[in-house]
């Protein structure tokens, strides 16, 4: 555990926050000690409390425990992708509206829209 408590103050005090300050994101607060103690090794926090520590600080559960040094988390990875083309992303996917698959005209139909509503954007670039 000596892994898990030298990250999360390294988390903490990258943030600039106090141990007081950390207890306070769970949805029952733990107390400075707590946090203390937490990062001393001394104790363990629970795996809801690992979880939210994890969520926080966008990091995965496996670089809290040294398990991995890939700090991220999946979510946050991803919400790094590139920029896509909005148009090629509708013509290449599944999209949902409303629970609901839309079909190829549905889709050329959004486009269409979409366009519509950008046309001055798109003739200011041209």
């Amino acid at each position: 555990m000596k892994e898990f408590g030298e990250r999360l103050k390294t988390l903490r005090t990258k943030k600039n926050m106090t141990q007081t300050e950390l207890g306070a994101i769970f949805e029952n607060p733990k107390a400075q000690t707590t946090i203390g103690t937490w990062e001393s090794g001394h104790r363990q926090p629970s795996i809801e409390d690992i979880c939210t520590i994890a969520r926080y600080f966008s990091v995965s559960v496996d670089w809290l425990f040294g398990l991995s040094n890939e700090e991220k988390n999946v979510e946050a990875l991803q919400q790094q992708e590139d920029p896509k083309e909005l148009k090629d992303f509708l013509n290449r996917n599944n999209i949902l509206f409303n629970g609901t698959e839309l079909n190829e005209e549905e889709k050329k139909r959004m486009i269409d829209i979409l366009t519509g509503l950008f046309w001055d954007s798109f003739t200011r670039k041209n």
